[in-house]
């Protein structure tokens, strides 16, 4: 007689518990450190497009949007949503002694006086220019244009450069290296910045 021996076998599913959720507003460019635990987490995030994030939990933002990050940590999650916003380049010229404009495929400056330095302001003033992360480092070529401005002790208040796509990068303190990149809502009128450069008997090595 055969003995028929049935084993029962419970299956248990260990769901991840929410611990907890956290709201932040950013905009584009900023970057900020999460905190969750100290080691042993995973991070994940559904949007890639609007916000990066490290192995460590830092995050910076790249482009307006929302999306949710999560932090795992074992059967445990934290989930960040986060709302990020258009960051605006607004230049402040009421400090501005002078200003120069140098074409940069020409290697030269132009002369300004106080009606161009107008025309410059004009440009900003009209135009709304929203920073964005570039995809790629920048590399060198295509920028037409260098703006910068002075204070009266001739000390660098602004620096910008402005490339054939009109997209305006703005180098803090005028360090190259270190710049911000924005891009027009619309396309700007650049005519004024050539008309600089029609006599090439006003330019100034």
């Amino acid at each position: 007689m055969a003995l028929c021996i049935f084993f029962s076998v419970s299956v248990v599913s260990y769901a991840k518990t929410t611990v907890g959720t956290q709201k932040l507003t950013l905009h584009v460019g900023d970057e900020k450190q999460l905190k969750a635990w100290k080691d042993n987490v995973k991070w994940s995030v559904s949007d890639k497009d609007c916000i990066s994030v490290s192995k460590t939990g830092k995050i910076q933002a790249l482009k307006k949007g929302r999306t949710v990050i999560t932090a795992i940590h074992g059967n445990k999650k934290k989930k960040f949503k986060i709302t990020v916003k258009n960051s605006y380049l607004n230049v402040d010229f009421s400090n501005a002694a002078r200003v120069t404009v140098r074409h940069l495929n020409y290697g030269f400056l132009a002369q300004i006086d106080y009606d161009d330095i107008i025309n410059i302001k004009k440009l900003f003033e009209d135009n709304v220019f929203y920073r964005y992360i570039p995809a790629e480092k920048k590399t060198v070529g295509g920028t037409l244009y260098q703006i910068i401005l002075y204070d009266i002790d001739d000390k660098i208040l602004w620096s910008f450069t402005i490339d054939s796509k009109n997209r305006i990068c703005y180098h803090e303190e005028g360090v190259y290296n270190k710049y911000k990149s924005y891009k027009p809502k619309k396309t700007p009128d650049l005519a004024f910045f050539e008309s600089l450069f029609e006599d090439h008997s006003l330019f100034i090595q």
